[in-house]
């Protein structure tokens, strides 16, 4: 009987891991779990003033997501950024609130109506 080729079997097990890590999406889970992490870090602040390693590595999380969208759709990545600083900059400046006080002119239509 002929033992099957270390080569072969090493590229069929290197296939079925492949196969098994695209349908089980492991790829996306760790990211998204990353991502979760780093949201969580980047609000946290630590008692000092000073900024926790944490916090700095999910800035350095945020600035690879912003690269990885730059390289791959930069066109879109800038209309999203400029969109995010028009919010921000909107947020800041409430609109101003018109409040009227004092009794409200009647309405002379109506009473006219129901007269008739």
């Amino acid at each position: 009987m002929m033992s099957p080729d270390p080569l072969s079997t090493a590229v069929s097990a290197a296939l079925v891991a492949g196969y098994w890590a695209g349908s089980a999406h492991v790829l996306e889970r760790a990211e998204l779990m990353v991502d979760q992490w780093a949201r969580k870090h980047a609000v946290r602040r630590a008692f000092t003033r000073r900024r926790h390693v944490r916090w700095w590595l999910a800035q350095l999380w945020f600035a690879a997501q912003i690269a990885y969208d730059f390289v791959f759709a930069p066109r879109a990545t800038v209309r999203h950024i400029r969109e995010v600083r028009r919010q921000r900059r909107g947020a800041r400046r409430p609109a101003p609130q018109v409040v009227i006080t004092g009794p409200r002119p009647a309405d002379d239509s109506r009473q006219q109506g129901a007269q008739q």
